[in-house]
């Protein structure tokens, strides 16, 4: 095998890092690190029915209901 293909291979191998889940509640006092009001993020969150999410979820919804039409 070459360095690249073992490199790989141990990647594969590790366990997945999994994203922290927060409640909506955790989120809403986080607001500021999605750029948005406690309102915002609250109501984004609760059109898109969640009440626990990861950073990534929650941004990304917050992002659609922005945009939303």
């Amino acid at each position: 095998m070459t360095r690249k293909t073992e490199a790989a291979a141990e990647q594969a191998a590790a366990p997945a890092k999994k994203e922290a889940v927060y409640t909506a509640e955790e989120l809403v006092a986080g607001h500021k690190a999605f750029g948005a009001s406690p309102e915002i993020v609250k109501v984004a969150l609760m059109t898109a029915g969640l009440d626990k999410a990861t950073k990534a979820q929650t941004a990304k919804v917050v992002e659609e209901f922005r945009h939303r039409k």
